[in-house]
């Protein structure tokens, strides 16, 4: 009779030199008490998934095994501390539960290989012991790589049994090279070393020896749980791991002999309980915004100081209720909730990061971030799974009232200083992505760059600053052009800089990108309001940029400024603004300054007349790019003159960019009517124009 235990016998099977386990392992489990509850788990210490194309002989059961139900999603959750409920990772069959490596893992490329510390591979059994020991009454472990193998030396020596297998004469001699080893030189108790053969007629005189897995089962169960020492200090952490320049994956096993783990591994990790119940909590947390606090939680989306708000009223929302318990800290269990409800999961590192100007995601594990102004594959980037990826996305969209469906394949959203689209795929949304959503987020400096900053990095000159300052000053209409993610909206943004505070600067955007009103350097700027444009089911009830231009025209602005002029519409209703005597800042995509001109007079059906009108209104033309070092430059500042007659621009350049000698040269001067009485109105004389810029300044 096999005595009952609280706790599961944690049984760890192996080879230790790669024999076949499978055998084994059928017959334990057919010997195993009737009713009993059993968790196998196929530990990827060589990447080979034998357990599901050997166990599963059902084809339905097998195709029901993804990536996300494995042990490898699990050791990579393990290694992030972001870890779902244990069970979400397994699969049952026949009555078993199995945490198996994923079937369709490579195994020249194994989940090992992906992870940056032993640390975790050596911890993982041991975690999972003290979370499942309560919950089965058996689990098996099946490590199938050597001794060099972390998590192979992990999982024997942390076991209360550990069952050297093997099923011919040709495994026996690494196997039984191995069981001598981890007593005689790895310090494993002789009682909890056990031999397993499958051939009846293999005979062996040592104690420990088995043919029968009854026997075995039986002896198993009379032994005591394994004790695992606990202190306060790891002896071995991860930094001394990677300056060893181990391997993650294989060690040296003399090493590890004095291995300890700290008090606080179950502390660092969030027991399956409390995910449970932080779940629960954070769901009546969300629901009591959106009752009692919903102005803060959805200004929060856009606003730094209701973000703010919005955490310390987490805080009081959870230190209030008594509803649930948790054996992590009180505090943990606040800053948990706050960052699942503010923050984007694995890509908030990006959002802080001041060195990525935006970012897109291509699936769970395809995240490119333009970094420095240069592109990457960030492969330290990834989602748990595809809902992990949709929840991030909702989480996005759901505090603006704009929800995820493929009624709407196409989204665009703002969120605290970051611009967002949305495109939504086939498969979970009737979307049109094909393979996954696509997710794609722009950033936007928290406050302006003052002249300093861009003279130092390079995008202009002092000399050109002060024209640009002294063209701002007298009124012209400037247009700043380029490519997607060439720094326009951010010297757009710098303009009112030049301006007195009261001056009536109206924005017009699609999407907030400009933010006047939030930046720093404009708080002393009373006069700062903004449009955006509305589209609606029905669109003759949108609102387009064009029905804004006229609607602002009625605001009394001193400066209108326009986004992203894209359509026709905007284009005639903005020409028609700046030639009734409207100062405005504009942005268009375009190649070059002379591409600028020819942009707008599309814009206004390229007729003669347009050219006639282009010519008076469009005054100054920055043109930027991206150049091959990642930093935006404007490599072309000057002024356009008009059309000749067969519509080609008449520009004149005062600077333009040497790619050569990466430096910016004065190539003209300021020869335009309309900048030159602008500047005499001002009181600027154009031959003191480095004098009356001081005064300007002041």
């Amino acid at each position: 009779m096999i005595p009952t235990v609280t706790k599961a016998r944690i049984i760890t099977l192996t080879s230790v030199g790669g024999g076949d386990l499978l055998p084994g392992l059928s017959m334990l489990l057919n010997e195993l008490p009737r009713k009993s509850k059993v968790l196998v788990v196929e530990y990827p210490c060589m990447g080979i998934p034998r357990i599901s194309y050997n166990t599963f002989d059902n084809k339905e059961a097998f195709e029901r095994l993804h990536k996300q139900q494995s042990i490898d999603q699990l050791l990579l959750d393990f290694n992030r501390k972001e870890l779902k409920p244990l069970h979400d990772y397994m699969v049952e069959y026949k009555g078993v539960d199995y945490l198996l490596i994923n079937p369709r893992s490579m195994p020249d490329s194994p989940v090992t290989m992906k992870i940056k510390s032993n640390k975790t591979m050596m911890h993982l059994p041991v975690y999972l012991r003290q979370q499942l020991q309560e919950k089965y009454d058996f689990i098996i472990y099946v490590a199938s790589g050597t001794m060099l193998h972390t998590m192979t030396f992990s999982s024997i020596k942390y076991a209360d049994a550990a069952v050297f297998f093997n099923n011919t004469s040709v495994d026996f001699i690494n196997t039984y090279t191995g069981y001598k080893r981890f007593s005689e030189v790895f310090g494993a108790a002789e009682e909890r070393l056990f031999l397993f053969s499958g051939e009846g007629k293999f005979e062996r005189k040592e104690k420990n020896f088995f043919k029968k897995a009854s026997d075995l089962i039986k002896e198993i169960s009379k032994l005591p749980p394994l004790e695992i020492p606990m202190q306060a200090a790891v002896l071995l952490v991860e930094e001394d791991i990677e300056e060893s320049g181990e391997i993650p994956g294989i060690i040296d096993p003399m090493e590890y002999l004095e291995y300890s783990f700290t008090d606080s591994l179950q502390d660092d990790l969030i027991t399956e309980d409390d995910q449970k119940n932080l779940q629960k909590l954070k769901q009546q947390v969300q629901r009591m915004l959106s009752e009692s606090h919903l102005d803060h939680y959805v200004a929060a989306v856009n606003s730094s100081e209701s973000e703010q708000k919005v955490m310390y009223l987490i805080a009081d929302i959870i230190r209030d209720l008594t509803t649930y318990s948790f054996k992590m800290p009180r505090e943990q269990v606040i800053s948990w909730v706050q960052q699942e409800i503010l923050k984007l999961g694995p890509v908030q590192p990006l959002v802080d990061d001041e060195s990525v100007s935006s970012f897109e995601i291509n699936g769970p594990e395809e995240v490119i971030v333009c970094r420095n102004g240069l592109n990457e594959h960030d492969t330290s980037i990834k989602f748990a799974s595809v809902e992990d990826y949709i929840q991030i996305i909702n989480k996005i969209l759901e505090p603006i009232g704009k929800s995820f469906t493929g009624n709407t394949p196409i989204i665009d959203a703002n969120r605290n200083g970051i611009r967002v689209n949305v495109i939504a795929d086939t498969t979970t949304r009737d979307g049109v992505s094909a393979r996954y959503p696509l997710v794609a987020v722009r950033k936007f400096p928290k406050d302006i760059f003052s002249d300093e900053e861009v003279v130092s990095y390079g995008n202009m000159n002092w000399e050109m600053i002060k024209v640009l300052r002294a063209l701002t000053y007298a009124g012209v209409n400037i247009t700043v052009a380029g490519s997607t993610d060439s720094g326009k909206t951010t010297t757009l943004s710098r303009l009112p800089l030049y301006m007195p505070k009261i001056t009536r600067i109206m924005s017009i955007e699609d999407t907030e990108e400009l933010r006047y009103a939030f930046k720093q350097a404009y708080r002393d700027y009373p006069n700062l309001p903004s449009l955006l444009t509305k589209e609606m089911d029905d669109p003759s009830k949108s609102i387009g940029m064009d029905k804004l231009i006229k609607a602002a025209l009625r605001q009394r602005p001193d400066i209108l400024v326009l986004g992203e002029v894209r359509d026709k519409l905007a284009g005639s209703q903005a020409l028609i603004g700046m030639n009734t005597g409207h100062t405005t800042w504009s942005s268009v995509h375009a190649e070059s300054m002379q591409e600028t001109a020819v942009r707008w007079l599309q814009l206004n059906d390229s007729t003669e007349a347009a050219a006639a009108q282009v010519g008076r209104a469009i005054h100054i033309i920055l043109f930027q790019e991206r150049l091959d070092n990642g930093k935006c430059v404007v490599t072309e500042f000057g002024e356009l003159l008009g059309f000749t007659k067969d519509s080609t621009p008449i520009i004149n350049p005062y600077f333009v960019y040497d790619y050569e000698k990466r430096i910016h040269q004065r190539v003209g001067n300021i020869t335009s009517d309309t900048i030159l009485r602008k500047f005499k109105r001002k009181g600027i004389k154009i031959e003191e124009i480095n004098t009356v810029l001081q005064g300007v300044t002041a």
